[in-house]
């Protein structure tokens, strides 16, 4: 499988067909009982360029205190899953991929539940000293966001989704629907 495709030799989705391994029998197997594989994230790991400053953007700027420090990898514990910070370097070490600056682009979000919120939210990073890329506004896509950077340039949107059902710690529960 290491030539990037998801699929072998033309087969249809969800085939496992001949010529795996052991340990992607396993694989197979643990999908095929689960009948999916769960839709949940545990771990979002930034490659981050200094470590140190990086710490202190998410404990001074967000007022985060994180679980794990080792001196070597920083851990944030949100709602359900882990937020770390990990050099940049080693992350591509341990990927086994080039450290060459390229890779996939993604954005961290937090929704909010009132575009109020989501303007209180940036005045406050605004007084912070915090890189806005994209003030919020409404967007095309019914809601209401904005952009900021942390110190690597990872991207986060703070942002009003009308369209979510949100328990009273943030986490999403279901979509409005009619």
């Amino acid at each position: 499988m290491g030539n990037g495709s998801w699929r072998r030799n033309g087969e249809a989705c969800g085939s496992a067909g001949p010529g795996f391994g052991d340990s992607e029998q396993r694989a197979v197997h643990v999908f095929r009982y689960l009948g999916r594989m769960q839709s949940r994230l545990t771990f979002i790991t930034l490659g981050v360029s200094d470590l140190d400053a990086s710490k202190c953007f998410y404990n001074d700027v967000f007022g985060w205190a994180p679980f794990q420090d080792n001196g070597g990898i920083v851990m944030y514990k949100l709602n359900g899953m882990v937020l770390s910070l990990f050099p940049q370097h080693e992350l591509m070490k341990d990927a086994n991929v080039a450290d060459d600056a390229k890779g996939s682009r993604f954005t961290l979000a937090q929704c909010l539940r009132s575009a109020e919120e989501v303007d209180a939210c940036f005045a406050q990073l605004k007084r912070r000293g915090v890189t806005i890329t994209k003030m919020p506004e409404k967007v095309f896509w019914g809601g209401y966001s904005g952009y900021f950077a942390d110190p690597d340039g990872h991207l986060w949107e703070i942002a009003h989704n009308p369209f979510l059902v949100m328990d009273a710690d943030g986490n999403v529960v279901g979509t409005v629907t009619g």
